[in-house]
């Protein structure tokens, strides 16, 4: 009974001790039960805390022997990834605290998070996912300018070779309209593109 009497004793006084320290973000949803609106920086409003979740929580009759109930609900900014991160950080630090009364160091521990966390709009995960996909999509862009770069470089070897391939014909035309003269001794052994040079 005495137990049962310092328990109900202790959990007042942390009621008490909550509403004190966060005002208007507390507030009651029964006689050992209570909400906290959680945000990275207190009274800074939405312009500044992009990203808020409202701490639900009550107390077994045990408590603080026995873990608080509790769970979060999303206010804004946050992506379903990240308010799973954040519910295991409310589990481990309800299981960190077991034995004695905790909401104010789980509490603070949730808004150490959401400063961590606190991003604008276009900013979360989503948005990075968007930007690897981008980037992604980007490099393989690469490798196929790659790909056509060397066939850039196939395509002007070709022209060179045709080329060289004329120059030849025109020499060998040049030599039949001149009565078949034959190919000066200094240019013997040299190349059509060769010849056509010492020409010039």
């Amino acid at each position: 009974m005495a137990a049962a009497a310092a328990a109900l004793e202790e959990q007042a006084n942390e009621l008490e001790a909550l509403e004190s320290i966060y005002g208007a973000y507390f507030s009651r949803e029964g006689p050992a039960a209570f909400a906290l609106l959680l945000e990275p920086e207190l009274d800074a409003g939405p312009k500044v805390n992009h990203v808020a979740v409202r701490l639900h929580a009550s107390f077994p009759a045990a408590y603080p022997d026995a873990p608080p109930a509790a769970r979060l609900s999303v206010e804004r900014g946050l992506q379903i990834e990240q308010v799973e991160a954040l519910r295991k950080e409310l589990a481990a630090a309800v299981e960190e605290h077991a034995g004695a009364p905790c909401m104010y160091a789980v509490a603070e521990r949730l808004r150490e998070w959401l400063q961590a966390h606190n991003e604008p709009p276009g900013s979360g995960s989503g948005y990075e996912e968007m930007v690897k996909r981008q980037r992604a999509k980007e490099s393989g862009g690469g490798a196929g300018a790659g790909k056509g770069a060397r066939g850039r470089r196939l395509w002007c070897g070709f022209g060179l070779a045709r080329e060289a391939l004329r120059l030849a014909c025109r020499g060998s035309s040049h030599s039949h309209s001149h009565g078949g003269a034959s190919t000066p001794s200094h240019l013997a052994g040299t190349t059509a593109i060769d010849r056509h040079r010492a020409r010039v």
